[in-house]
């Protein structure tokens, strides 16, 4: 990845209860918390420390971390994850109730993001290893013509884990499928293999060639994925229409290069249609 990466998604939040013994951490419980939609992490730090001489800063050592605050953006919370994460002991039959019994623990935080570089997309996992939650709040509005789909906003505090090394975020290597990152995930948060993993949402690639070959064979593609072609017509021929479609939209004059006569589509998010024909 020699041009660095960029952020393109967010998925498959997951919490688990916060256990130590002395240095020793690990995690019980773990489960979804939701399905994703947002998630930012802004971390507090303590003031750099400026050393003056000579009537000016000659030496500078960089504030340390000393708390974050995580946001998580979701469909809603599953009830599960919300009484565990509210410390809600128990439930009276149909009700689930918040009363002078909750007790608020520690949890551990995990998600997916998402990454491309180079037309390429990797997985990687991130834990906020030690956090606490806020009340949830709940904020709902009657539907009017359309559906107004509505999110709820999770707030929680990130502190240093009680590991030897007061570890505050970890960050794992990059996956090339989501379910492998996933798999890494669970593990480390202590979540039951039973837990369902996502199936790859995979598209249909098409090809109606009249007169034309393509350098692409392939006739589908992961979600995400990349397709890189180049049209050649055939001998005595000439290119002279080319239409490229991805889900029914018509994307040919962002995908097609007709200089080069070159295919480029670097996410995947539809089923592909490429027609082209020479005369």
């Amino acid at each position: 990845m020699a041009n660095g990466k960029v952020i393109t998604g967010f998925s498959y939040p997951r919490v688990a209860l916060y256990k130590n013994t002395g240095t020793t951490v690990s995690y019980e419980n773990g489960m979804p918390l939701a399905r994703g939609v947002e998630v930012s992490f802004e971390p507090e730090t303590s003031d750099d420390n400026i050393f003056y001489a000579d009537n000016q800063a000659a030496e500078s050592a960089a504030g340390l971390f000393t708390r974050a605050t995580a946001t998580l953006t979701v469909d809603q919370p599953l009830i599960s994850a919300e009484r565990m994460l509210m410390g809600i002991p128990t439930q009276t039959g149909d009700w689930t109730a918040y009363d002078k019994d909750q007790n608020v623990p520690y949890v551990g935080i995990g998600f997916i993001v998402r990454y491309m570089s180079d037309a390429k997309t990797t997985y990687v996992p991130v834990i906020l290893p030690k956090c606490k939650f806020n009340q949830f709040t709940i904020n709902a509005a009657t539907q009017e013509e359309d559906i107004d789909w509505q999110t709820t906003e999770l707030n929680a505090t990130v502190l240093r884990s009680d590991d030897e090394k007061g570890t505050w975020k970890f960050i794992g290597k990059d996956y090339d499928t989501e379910a492998a990152a996933l798999a890494a995930l669970d593990d480390k948060l202590n979540v039951p293999a039973s837990t369902p993993t996502p199936t790859p949402t995979t598209y249909t690639v098409q090809q109606s060639l009249t007169n034309v070959t393509s350098s692409y064979s392939g006739t589908s593609v992961e979600e995400g994925g990349s397709i890189s072609a180049t049209l050649t017509a055939e001998s005595g021929y000439t290119i002279d229409s080319v239409t490229v479609t991805m889900g029914g939209t018509d994307i040919t004059t962002t995908a097609y290069d007709d200089t080069n006569h070159s295919i480029s589509i670097t996410s995947v998010n539809g089923n592909v249609v490429i027609t082209a024909t020479a005369s």
